[in-house]
């Protein structure tokens, strides 16, 4: 036994009582009420709600989903984008990072075609209705 005095907190009291009652409550619920209970409360969270006008309807599920999905995919472009930050200045001029650098230069030839493409398609069109 301990000699120990340890200072009496009634919010420690009122924890132990609140638990205690919780544990007696729901034994005093009929497991297949409880089980309603339970299935009403889940179909509700996964039950779409009006999204107001011009809004997708959503469940408040798929809104945690959403939400947790948007910081997951954030973070996963954040750790992806970083191999491909900026230089900064060498010799007074902007460096372009060595990854962006190589990109550019094995996908040039789309870059390019994609940039003046129609143009030229254009051009040659016009041409021919000479």
């Amino acid at each position: 036994m301990s000699t120990e005095i340890k200072p009496f907190k009634t919010d420690d009291v009122l924890e132990k009582i609140k638990d205690k009652i919780k544990a007696t409550f729901v034994d005093l619920i009929p497991e297949d009420h409880w089980n309603m209970m339970i299935k009403r409360v889940v179909d509700d969270w996964m039950q779409p709600k009006d999204g107001g006008y011009n809004k997708v309807r959503q469940s408040d599920f798929m809104q945690t989903v959403r939400a947790e999905l948007n910081t997951y995919a954030k973070d996963k472009i954040k750790s992806v984008l970083k191999e491909y930050e900026e230089h900064g200045w060498v010799d007074g001029k902007q460096a372009v990072n060595d990854q962006i650098k190589k990109m550019i230069i094995e996908n040039s030839g789309d870059i390019l075609a994609n940039a003046i493409g129609h143009m030229v398609q254009m051009t040659v069109n016009n041409l021919r209705s000479f």
